[in-house]
């Protein structure tokens, strides 16, 4: 089957395949009618036209391509895996709708090498996931500058950087509210240490006995090791389901952080988020738009809002 071409997008909506190539990227020097910039857009959707990246680049010094980092370095996580699914399948949606293509990478923070595949693709935009602290600047140092880096689910003492999170506060008190006295917390460790310090910070201003744990072995001895709390808050469903199957707790409230509360079973109290992929997309957009920058430049940290 043929290709898509701007040739076939301006025959068919009637104007030049110069007013197609403005629409197409987006050329803010151009002033172009908004009915005829929806009407070749929705012609290029029908037809399939995928933008040439190569071209694209030359004339606009971008790539239109994104990349994931995922860091393999350190413990591994359940928690960060399923939430990074979750994450990483509506950004990607996000991005390909926006014209973008999404290249995901997992990397090891103590050979720098591991990064040279991904560093080599000229990438407009970087997402960083569950960063260890003493190997950031190891990888933050493989791009140049202009490229934007946004952290997710890490925190990085450093306002260069922008950083993506749950508010885990707002949360928090949220679970709290729907518990009765005792309770506990169940966290399980992160690779990033401020991500962690975090967390345990918004637990002990509401009072909440936290205990940490690294794999389900761990989590299991817990429970039955805590034998005043009969109530807990879990961070993610698929942990929140495996703990009430235990039959050990009374009753349960999950912070839902894999965005995925359908899954729970009945008894258990859903806290739920609004989008994080949405959230880190604005934040991209807007780094790379250059607008709004005095408000980034005064924000560094952005919290997911509580539903």
């Amino acid at each position: 089957m043929r290709k898509a071409t701007m040739k076939d997008i301006a025959e068919q909506a009637g104007v030049s395949v110069a007013t197609v190539s403005y629409i197409i990227n987006n050329a803010s020097n151009q002033s172009i009618p908004e009915s005829t910039r929806v009407k070749v857009l929705q012609i290029a959707k029908e037809i399939g036209y995928v933008p040439n990246l190569a071209a694209r680049s030359l004339i606009k010094n971008k790539t239109g391509l994104a990349g994931i980092l995922i860091n393999k370095t350190g413990m591994p996580s359940s928690r960060a895996t399923f939430e990074q699914l979750a994450f990483i399948s509506e950004l990607e949606r996000l991005l390909t709708a926006a014209g973008y293509h999404l290249i995901m990478f997992t990397f090891d923070g103590t050979d720098p090498a591991s990064l040279n595949v991904i560093t080599e693709r000229k990438l407009d935009v970087v997402f960083l996931l569950d960063v260890m602290d003493d190997i950031f600047y190891t990888v933050s140092g493989n791009f140049g500058i202009g490229v934007p880096l946004i952290l997710i689910d890490s925190l990085i003492s450093d306002n260069l950087f922008k950083q993506v999170i749950y508010d885990y506060e707002a949360a928090l008190s949220k679970a709290v509210e729907a518990l009765d006295a005792p309770h506990c917390l169940f966290i399980e460790k992160s690779n990033n240490a401020g991500y962690m310090t975090y967390i345990e910070e918004c637990a002990t201003a509401l009072r909440i006995p936290t205990y940490p744990y690294g794999n389900m072995d761990e989590l299991d001895a817990l429970l039955y090791a805590v034998a005043p709390y009969r109530q807990a808050i879990v961070m993610n469903e698929f942990t929140a389901n495996h703990i009430r199957n235990k039959e050990i707790m009374e009753k349960l409230a999950v912070i839902c952080s894999c965005g995925c509360p359908e899954m729970l079973r009945n008894d258990i109290i859903p806290i739920t988020f609004a989008s994080k992929a949405a959230l880190a997309y604005s934040v991209m957009t807007k780094l790379l738009a250059r607008d709004e920058q005095s408000i980034l430049d005064e924000q560094t940290v952005f919290r997911v809002a509580v539903q």
